[in-house]
């Protein structure tokens, strides 16, 4: 499938109206929960994990561009390959731009709680059971075009995002229900090199940018894509149990089949990947017993090229161009492949991912592939009871429950314990420690 690449600028808005079937846009992005051994969403799912770029958009930070000085770098287009349009014309240069001068520092709106997304003081947050992450949408056209893209999320709200939106809901201070959220952009898309805020190429931003796709612009914003993330409270018709002997059972309850699924399982620098293959509609798949990770194991880096791989291929099947499916998993790797836990991955299947987050995009893209990977951290039967047992113990003994190495997951973890025991003092204990976590 072409790609198209450097074609001529200046045309006019009503220009673009008509180049709607040369419009492509490809989206890709993950949803996290966390599931007990009963394959049930837990709560609190709020948490931070990967940090953004300061001149990313937030609930609670409007003014990101203004919030420390904006070091612009330019990023040049790529080199064309297979999928470029042959041009008659040179290629434009990018020409110097001037660095912006460092504005005030606006006053930040408080954020309540700790290292989390927030939209205000009062929002529920503990009702938070899926983490949306990283959609970016990518869009490729041989002329530039004026697009207006609208994101409904029916079931969460969309927290962070760039470049800026047209509009959003529900409105700052509206509420705090994870319901009724939607965001729109009208953006001008063009395949001049343009100057993009600065990050490091260690920044989980950066890999989203090695993609030959058309620079999105939105006044003097510029970007390789849309990017937008979310809270939100949904379930979805994917179930993944466990048991205290070690089996795991991975059950699709839709009409659509699962295209790719992977079992993941990383401790202490070793780790191991099987694939689960397709999961039918309404059908499971039965892992006699989660792979034991020792030090005879594949290392991490092993571990971490044929996972990648692995997942890089199902992403491709889907529809995603070879680079789009290489920044997603470069994106990722960290928290899918180095994080410790057992986790399942796979594909969402793209009825699933239209309810989760109707779209439209205007004019009408001749294609549209919308890829999202859902994230599912596996709390194995034998981790609550763990769990269940230092929380027992702290109690008895008067002791302080250390949470820190569940990292983010720490409170949705608290939560699923305290489901497990009847205890009126484990009780008095785990409610204190879900105050001080949020």
């Amino acid at each position: 499938m072409i790609r198209y690449f450097a074609v001529g600028l200046g045309l006019l808005q009503s220009v673009y109206a008509v180049a709607g079937p040369d419009l492509v846009a490809h989206e890709w992005g993950t949803f996290t929960s966390l599931q007990g051994s009963n394959g049930k969403v837990l709560e609190g799912l709020q948490h931070e994990e990967e940090g953004l770029p300061e001149f990313v958009y937030s609930r609670n930070r409007l003014n990101p561009i203004e919030h420390s000085a904006f070091a612009p770098m330019t990023l040049s287009a790529m080199d064309p390959d297979s999928r470029v349009l042959a041009q008659s014309q040179p290629q434009p240069q990018p020409q110097p731009q001037p660095q912006p001068q460092p504005r005030p520092r606006p006053r930040p709106r408080p954020c309540h709680g700790k290292g989390m997304e927030c939209f205000n003081a009062s929002s529920e947050f503990a009702a938070v059971t899926q983490k949306l992450e990283t959609p970016v949408i990518y869009f490729y056209s041989p002329k530039p075009q004026h697009v207006n893209v609208n994101v409904e999320f029916p079931n969460g709200v969309i927290s962070q995002w760039y470049p800026n939106a047209e509009n959003f809901r529900p409105d700052i201070g509206a509420g705090s229900a994870l319901s009724n959220g939607a965001m729109s952009w009208s953006v001008d898309i063009a395949n001049q090199p343009a100057p993009l805020p600065a990050v490091s190429p260690q920044d989980i931003w950066a890999p989203s940018r090695n993609v030959n796709s058309a620079f999105v612009k939105v006044g003097e914003e510029n970007e390789r894509f849309i990017f937008y993330r979310g809270l939100g409270r949904f379930d979805v018709p994917f179930e993944v149990w466990s048991t205290a002997e070690g089996s795991l059972v991975a059950t699709n309850h839709s009409e659509q089949a699962i295209p790719a699924a992977f079992l993941l399982n990383m401790k202490d620098g070793h780790g191991v990947v099987q694939s689960l293959g397709a999961i039918a509609a309404h059908g499971s798949v039965r892992v006699p017993q989660i792979p034991n990770v020792t030090a005879a194991s594949p290392t991490i880096d092993t571990y971490i090229a044929e996972a990648s791989t692995r997942l890089r291929q199902g992403l491709e099947a889907s529809g995603l161009y070879a680079d789009e499916a290489k920044a997603m998993v470069d994106t990722w790797t960290r928290s899918y492949f180095r994080t410790p836990g057992v986790r399942v991955l796979y594909v969402v299947p793209r009825e699933w991912t239209d309810r989760i987050l109707p779209i439209q995009v205007t004019p009408e893209p001749r294609e549209l592939v919308r890829t999202l990977v859902g994230r599912v951290e596996v709390f194995t039967a034998q981790e609550e009871q763990q769990l269940l047992g230092q929380l027992q113990t702290s109690v008895a003994t008067h002791t302080t429950l250390n949470l820190a190495p569940f990292g983010r997951f720490a409170e949705a973890k608290l939560r699923r314990v305290l489901e497990l025991t009847s205890n009126p003092a484990a009780h008095v204990l785990g409610e204190r420690l879900l105050k001080e976590l949020q």
